[in-house]
């Protein structure tokens, strides 16, 4: 899913049910994710905080 995706999602609804995706991302190379998640996985508690999601 594309970041242009991502944005027109609408906001969950307030009615006390989550929706909850799951998704899996492997890497073949470990220091690809760790570029990814960022120094003590700063950029993942960024997405985190700017989405209103857990990860």
């Amino acid at each position: 899913m594309s970041a242009a995706e991502l944005k027109n999602l609408p906001p969950n609804q307030a009615s006390g049910a989550s929706d909850m995706a799951h998704i899996v991302l492997t890497f073949d190379n470990n220091k690809l994710a760790s570029a990814l998640y960022g120094q003590f996985d700063e950029n993942l508690a960024r997405l985190e905080q700017k989405l209103g999601v857990d990860i």
